[in-house]
């Protein structure tokens, strides 16, 4: 096919997924990632029995797996009247094998093969030549996908590789859409099929604009193998299982198939349009009708494209879905997608243009052992391009080929796409289902795909030890071939002679011991001629591990260490000769786990033990282990219950009782051994001065200082247990000195003497040990503890008699009593407070002068002496010369404290009086001065928030008369900080009053503000309402009110459609001129200042005047007369002229219902006039009222004389 051709038959895709199968999951970690596009491909150019010849040999090797697979070939029957169904084939259209590399030339680009080619390819058509990969275990993490098929280059569209293990899907494997291509959109004529017999051929040219393009499919030739470009490549037939294009008027283009039949192309358009409805592109053929095919694995076919007539349309047919064959053992699918589904058609939203067909399904085909969890399979075919307006949509895509090589468990679907929709609905137009088969045996040529592995390790070597039986054998899942197969495996100690083993299955487990190292392989035979023999695994056996002696049994105690483990001899032999070593450790030497610490070294140091415990070393060499002989370390209790008693410590002069200690417990019960040890510093321990291997001990020295003493408890072979006692302490404290108190005082009653002071005491326990108690006594007989007084000083408590006070010291065992100390007490001075008379006040403004300061003491001695000061702050006083009881200030301006004191022997007790000074009152303003209507009430006055005073203000409102002296208390609530009048009939004044501190003794009387009142006018009138002459579009206005004011009329333009103009609109009374027919309202407003009346109306009604439109003058006392009514009270001109131009009546001040004075139908000489239409002007020229203004109209029409 030409290369221009490429972008439409670049839609052919197929993956084919080789997934080995065999016993057991693969784990290893020879584990591939796989991802992205593994494959790689060349063109077949020329084929032979065993070798085929391709473009490129640079991506294949000798030894490689490769896939020859043929993509199409079907000669189709094409032409004007022929739909481009099947014919006959050129080589094996949809057939392909799984071959083995054996040579390559690469000068002549000739690639041999290991077998004879299983099917007759034709590199007239197109073959490929595909890499396959092979892997142990594969893991998809993300979207594997392949190269797109490239109809000119013959390249693309398969994914193939083998997995011999697991194959894990954490990602999807997607092939959707890239199959065969579909027909691109180009540009039609326009013409509806029915227009002329050659629009509804099934092929044209592709110069043709008749019809779409055809999708590309499995035809390759016409039946009379033409190729089908250029001749064929448009029009409705379809390409075997490309989809037809859309003829005529925009009809729309067939689904591709597959296995599922594509559908049709929606109909050209409406049936108005085109004078019927004639369907689009065919759908593609299924490939189930035709033996040849029915076997094969293709893709999907392309989609039908439509054409548009101006404006170009992106409706291009789907693409097909290519195909997948999966065979594995185990797959972990996931839940992942393997899909094939084919392209969707592109939707249109050109106008004049119709929709392509989708893609059909590709082939998913899927042989494995097991399904560890499954993957969802998805062939389906895709969806056909929806239209915006109702020209054809797309036909659906047909669905694919689902094939496994047993009942899948999962979900798979092969369903046909759905057809496009229009603007007018859903024209149903949809794919049909594909097949699904489960009778899958893929085309291996000369090998079964025979490998074995060891079943634990799933490699192909292991190890085990001298006398051990080889491991489990397992293979993979023979495939290719009759498909029915049988097994022989074989052992060789050489590699060279082989000997059958009786083992018969797909796995073997070997029965017998093995001394010496060995091969296995298995032969599986498909009873058709092939017989593939697997490479062989190997089994090394490594000699018994001797020699492995280690550690001595031992005795220690409880949470001792014991000493290290060392091996007894040179070390071990045998196995590898490389060996690894693991300490075992045991309670009871029957249960044994990994010992603690570190435990894999030719030697072990135990743990600190707590119980008797057995060890081993476990050595290993290869597939050997060796378990030498446990050592036992035996762990006696800890000695348990070694106590002595008790800590003493006694004063100077007096003797410590002796020590005695618990019988033990545990060590080698009950034999122990004692020594008694002491020490000065309760860390380093000698044998006490008194040697003594008793259980009890007379310590004897009892001089001061400080002794510590414990007993050590032996036990056990070597006293390999042994104890220390808690040890005790034995305390000798000198006595205490230096316990003196002072000293004697006298104070007033009522207060508090100095802190009696006491001297630090020495010895007994030391400093830091000291506890005081101080005592008191009324009399200094008899002392009492006080409550709390436990410090080195006692402070002075307020007294009312005299006391004598002591102190006991206390130091640990020792106890001392101070000297006794006296505290005089004199009598307390009363009534010394300052007063004021009754009538005086502690609170007065600024520049007045306070009340008399006095006040009469008693109590003391009897005797008094005063002094007297003032302050500003209540803490600086200044002395005042004043020596008497009582004190008089002066004016004061700021607040002042006055203190007096009073003195009697040692008692001395002052009294401040404050005299509280305000500021004058500050900041009285109100606001505002307004003007208000008498019918509104004012808004309210507000005040500054004062300043000075007490801070605590008192308000008065007071009003008056503009025009009054004399002021008096508001009305309503007055007291307040802000006032609030209410309606005012006057002009009005206001002020605010603010008291503040006692009695009010600060005053201030703001400025005042006035209230302007402007007075509403009354009795507001318009005017009656009045109807005027016809005509009649000038009037007078007349208004009233009472009161001062000012008047303003306006136009109600609701009432009318005038635009009446005022010749004084401010006056009362004013003209008003150009009146429209109909009532005409008039507002009249009236304001005085702030005073808005009410507004008031009035209407002047302009009538229109009622003209007949014929006379009939002829007697019968109707229409005798051209009767104008509404003339009565006007000057006016009527002239009524012929249709020559002619005047034939002519009368001034005509009046309605006047017959004899009317026209009558004759003219200016009194004769009849001929029947006809006359037409007439009539002119008003004012009112005969003489008091209406003056004013004028002009009216004319047409009149009808009959008699």
């Amino acid at each position: 096919m030409p290369q221009r051709l490429s972008e439409i038959a670049r839609c052919y895709l197929t993956v084919i997924l080789f997934m080995i199968t065999g016993g057991g999951a693969f784990l290893s970690a020879q584990t591939s990632l796989v991802t992205g596009e593994i494959n790689r491909y060349a063109r077949v150019t020329s084929v032979g029995a065993d070798f085929v010849i391709v473009d490129n040999v640079s991506d294949f090797a000798v030894d490689d797996t490769v896939m020859v697979m043929q993509m199409n070939g079907v000669r189709i029957n094409a032409g004007q009247t022929l739909q481009g169904n099947y014919q006959n084939v050129e080589g094996t259209p949809g057939k392909y094998e799984i071959v083995i590399i054996s040579s390559i030339n690469t000068v002549s680009r000739t690639v041999s093969f290991s077998r004879l080619l299983l099917n007759a390819y034709s590199a007239a058509a197109k073959v490929q030549l595909i890499k396959v990969r092979s892997y142990r275990n594969a893991v998809v993490n993300t979207e594997l996908t392949c190269q797109a098929w490239d109809s000119a280059t013959v390249r693309g569209g398969v994914i193939a590789f083998l997995v011999k293990g697991v194959l894990t899907l954490n990602a999807d494997i997607n092939v959707a859409g890239k199959g065969f291509n579909g027909g691109i959109a180009s540009q039609g004529n326009g013409n509806c099929q029915r227009s002329d017999d050659t629009m509804t051929y099934e092929s044209y040219r592709i110069s043709s604009r008749a019809a779409g393009y055809k999708g590309e499919g499995i035809g390759f030739r016409t039946a009379t193998d033409l190729p089908l470009y250029p001749d064929f490549m448009r029009g409705k037939g379809a390409n075997m299982t490309g989809g037809g294009g859309g003829n005529g008027h925009f009809s729309g283009g067939g689904g591709g198939s597959n296995y599922g039949a594509g559908s049709v192309g929606d109909n050209e358009t409406a049936p108005d349009i085109c004078g019927g409805l004639l369907p689009g592109g065919r759908g593609g053929f299924s490939v189930t009708t035709y033996p040849t095919l029915n076997n094969g694995m293709f893709l999907g076919g392309g989609g039908g494209a439509s054409v548009w007539l101006i404006t170009p349309s992106t409706s291009i047919g789907g693409k097909g879905g290519g195909i997948i064959i999966i065979h594995a053992d185990t797959i972990v699918g996931n839940g992942r997608m393997i899909t094939a589904r084919g392209g969707d058609g592109g939707n249109n939203s050109a106008a004049s243009s119709g929709a392509a067909g989708g893609g059909a399904g590709g082939s998913v085909a899927v042989s494995t052992r097991y399904f560890a969890t499954t993957p969802v399979i998805n062939a389906d075919g895709g969806k056909g391009g929806d239209n915006i307006n109702q020209n054809g949509a797309g036909g659906g895509g047909g669905g694919g080929l689902i094939w496994t090589a047993g009942a899948f468990p999962g979900t798979a679907t092969v369903a046909g796409g759905q057809g496009g929709i229009h603007s007018a609905g859903d024209p149903n137009k949809d794919g049909l289902a594909g097949t699904i088969r489960n009778n899958l045996n893929l085309p291996l040529n000369g090998f079964l795909f025979n490998e074995i592995y060891v079943a634990h390790n799933l490699t192909m070597l292991d190890s085990i030890c001298e006398g051990m039986i080889p491991p489990k054998l397992t293979g993979t899942r023979p495939a290719g071939g009759s498909g029915t197969y049988t097994y022989q495996w074989q052992r060789s100690y050489d590699n060279l002679a082989w000997a059958n083993v009786p083992g018969t299955s797909i796995d073997y487990t070997p029965a017998s011991t093995e001394s010496v190292s060995l091969s296995f392989r298995r032969v599986v035979n498909d009873g058709a001629g092939i017989i593939d023999i697997s490479k062989a695994l190997r089994i090394i056996v490594h000699p018994r591990i001797t020699g492995n002696l280690v550690g001595a049994d031992t005795t220690l105690c409880y949470n001792q260490d014991p000493h290290a483990l060392y091996q007894l001899n040179a070390g071990p032999a045998g196995g590898t000769g490389i060996f690894h070593y693991s300490w075992e450790q045991s309670p009871d030497n029957l249960t044994w786990s990994n010992a603690a610490g570190a435990n894999t070294n030719p030697k072990y140091d135990p743990q600190a033990l707590t119980a008797t415990a057995y060890y081993h070393r476990v050595v290993s060499s290869g597939a050997c282990t060796d378990v030498s002989t446990p050592v036992t370390v035996t762990i006696l209790p800890s000695i348990t219950g070694n106590t002595v008693a008790t800590d003493q410590t006694i004063c100077q002069g007096t003797l410590f009782s002796n020590l005695t200690g618990t019988t033990p417990g545990g060590g080698a019960s009950p034999s122990y051994t004692y020594q008694w040890m002491s020490s000065s510093d309760n860390v380093n321990f000698l044998p006490a001065a008194v040697p003594s291997a008793g259980s009890g001990y007379d310590p004897q020295d009892d001089s001061p200082g400080t002794t510590y003493y414990r007993r050590m408890v032996y036990s056990g072979p070597n006293n390999t247990c042994q104890s220390a006692s808690n040890s005790v302490t034995l305390i000798s404290h000198p006595s205490i000195t230096n316990n003196t108190i002072s000293a004697d005082q006298t104070i007033c009653e009522g207060t508090a003497p100095a802190t009696l002071d006491g001297a630090l005491p020495a010895n007994g326990a030391g400093a830091g040990t000291y506890v005081y108690q101080w005592m008191n006594s009324p009399n200094g007989t008899v002392f009492t503890n006080i409550s709390g007084a436990t410090a080195e000083d006692l402070p002075g408590t307020a007294l009312t008699a005299t006391t004598w006070y002591r102190r006991v010291v206390t130091s640990s065992v020792c106890t001392s009593t101070s000297n006794d100390i006296r505290i005089t007490v004199n009598p307390r001075i009363t009534g010394f407070e300052i007063g004021m008379p009754a009538q005086g006040h502690d609170t007065i403004c600024t520049g007045t002068t306070p009340a008399l300061l006095s006040g009469t003491p008693g109590g003391g001695l009897g005797t008094f002496t005063y002094a007297w000061a003032s302050s500003a702050d209540n803490v600086n006083f200044t002395a005042l010369t004043a020596t008497t009881p009582a004190y008089q200030p002066g004016t004061l301006t700021a607040t002042t404290w006055f203190r007096r004191t009073v003195t009697s022997g040692v008692c001395s007790e002052n009294s401040v009086f404050k005299i509280t000074v305000l500021p004058l009152i500050t900041g009285n303003t109100i606001a505002a001065d307004q003007t208000v209507c008498n019918t509104v009430v004012p808004a309210a006055l507000s005040g500054n928030t004062p300043g000075g005073g007490d801070g605590r203000y008192r308000y008065l409102w007071e009003s008056k008369a503009a025009t009054a002296s004399d002021w008096s208390g508001a009305a309503g609530a007055n007291n307040t900080a802000s006032y609030q009048p209410s309606l005012l009939d006057g002009n009005t004044q206001f002020r605010r009053q603010v008291f503040s501190g006692e009695n009010d003794c600060c005053t201030s009387v703001s400025a005042p503000v006035t209230v302007t009142v402007d007075i509403m006018p009354q009795n507001i009138s318009a005017g009656t309402d009045e109807e005027l002459l016809p005509y009649q579009f000038a009037a007078l206005l007349e208004g009233s009110f009472d009161g001062a004011g000012t008047a303003a009329w306006s136009y109600d333009y609701a009432s009318g459609n005038g635009e009446p103009v005022f010749a004084t609109p401010s006056e009362k009374s004013t003209e008003v001129r150009k009146l429209g027919f109909g009532d005409n309202t008039f507002i009249f407003a009236v304001t005085n200042g702030k005073c808005v009346a009410e507004e008031v109306l009035v209407t002047l009604t302009v009538p229109e005047l009622i003209i007949p439109q014929g006379l009939t003058p002829n007697g019968d006392n109707i229409n005798d007369y051209f009767n104008i009514e509404g003339l009565e009270y006007t000057f006016n001109e009527l002239v009524i002229i012929n249709t020559g131009g002619a005047v034939v009546y002519r009368t001034e001040d005509y009046r309605s219902d006047d017959p004899v004075n009317a026209w009558t139908g004759l003219d200016l000489n009194g004769n009849e006039v001929p029947e006809g239409t006359y037409y007439f002007l009539l002119t008003i020229r004012g009112a005969q009222d003489m008091s209406v203004p003056e004013y004028s109209a002009n009216i004319s029409g047409f009149v009808v004389l009959r008699r």
